[in-house]
């Protein structure tokens, strides 16, 4: 389990990936008292948080900011994690790539290519579509929706 804290003067948050459990966890410390915590939240499945989409609001609620670098951080130790796992033939993988850009003028500059695995082979084949995002946070969390969902049906994307 990855275990993270980001000071904000009188606020903190910790944050990280507890691999056993899969799940992204946040707790928002103020003059060191817990205000709020994952588990304790009752709009969610406390372990049912692969990404950062429902703590963000959370933190912008508790005006703390969290850099994309560091959730990009965390969600990056999932997608190592569910390269661990034994995979299933034909899977439907994702990944982010530096060198995917949007059309020229576009907002959405950040690129993931999905792809299907062919056969026993390591390597990505089978490249079907590309997405693009606004952000590398947005592009890395929708990597991590395809890679942990353990596809293997285009119709299922």
């Amino acid at each position: 389990m990855s275990n993270y804290s980001y000071p904000q003067g009188n606020k903190s948050v910790t944050y990280g990936y507890d691999k056993k459990l899969d799940y992204v966890f946040v707790v928002i410390f103020d003059n060191d008292e817990m205000v709020y915590s994952n588990i304790n939240d009752k709009n969610i499945n406390f372990s049912n948080e692969i990404d950062f989409t429902h703590f963000d609001k959370v933190l912008e609620e508790f005006n703390v900011i969290l850099p994309e670098s560091e959730k990009i951080k965390v969600i990056k130790e999932r997608l190592e994690y569910l390269d661990t796992i034994d995979d299933i033939p034909f899977r439907i993988k994702a990944r982010y790539s530096n060198d995917l850009v949007g059309a020229p003028g576009s907002k959405k500059q950040f690129g993931i290519e999905v792809g299907q695995r062919i056969g026993d082979s390591d390597c990505f084949d089978n490249i079907e579509h590309y997405e693009f995002f606004e952000s590398k946070l947005e592009a890395y969390t929708r990597v991590n929706q395809i890679n942990g969902a353990f596809i293997d049906d285009w119709q299922d994307i």
